[in-house]
């Protein structure tokens, strides 16, 4: 696993325009690292919809003290499981105005490819802290105090288990928080399901 904060972000369009000529589109969403167009990941293909939510969030490293630029591709499936697309519309953002609010907030960016002098359609991205391993304390703070009630040895042993606990407590609030404003509400799921 590396050594760095990752961001899951859960996605959704609406307003898509139609691609296909007697159907409706069939979308799914990849994200690009805009600078290297190296690919974080894409989502599950939705059939004959324009107003898709995912169930598939897409994972990529956060880097908070880097200028992360990112695009946000919408593609209408053609074939061979996304082999074959046409571009609905994409969109570019830095990561940092995506996971800056608390708690984290659904953020809206219309896609920039208009047809028909019509935009392309809108896609929505709930940022989440992706799960991470816990890292085990520094060995300074692990070693036996030494010295009859050494209250430096003891101080810093406290000081690391704290930092612990505060950064899992935060991890925890912020899971809660994304847990209880996530989109996936039973009556989008029944909707998905209709459709």
């Amino acid at each position: 696993e590396e050594d760095c904060d990752h961001v899951l972000f859960w996605l959704r369009c609406d307003k898509l325009r139609k691609c296909d000529r007697f159907s409706k589109s069939d979308p799914f969403i990849v994200i690009f690292d805009k600078e290297t167009d190296q690919e974080y990941g894409r989502t599950e293909i939705i059939q004959d919809n324009h107003e898709p939510v995912f169930d598939t969030p897409i994972k990529m490293p956060f880097l908070p003290d880097q200028v992360q630029r990112i695009r946000i591709e919408v593609r209408d499936d053609d074939g061979k499981n996304g082999a074959k697309y046409e571009i609905i519309g994409s969109v570019g953002q830095k990561v940092s105005n995506l996971v800056t609010k608390w708690p984290p907030e659904e953020v809206q960016l219309q896609l920039g490819i208009l047809h028909k002098n019509k935009p392309a359609g809108n896609v929505y991205l709930r940022p989440q802290a992706a799960p991470r391993r816990v890292r085990a304390a520094k060995p300074e703070a692990s070693r036996p105090l030494t010295g009859k009630g050494s209250v430096g040895e003891k101080a810093a042993a406290a000081a690391v288990s704290s930092d612990e606990r505060a950064q899992l407590e935060a991890e925890a609030k912020l899971d809660e928080a994304v847990r209880m404003v996530s989109p996936r509400t039973s009556r989008e799921q029944g909707g998905d399901a209709a459709a």
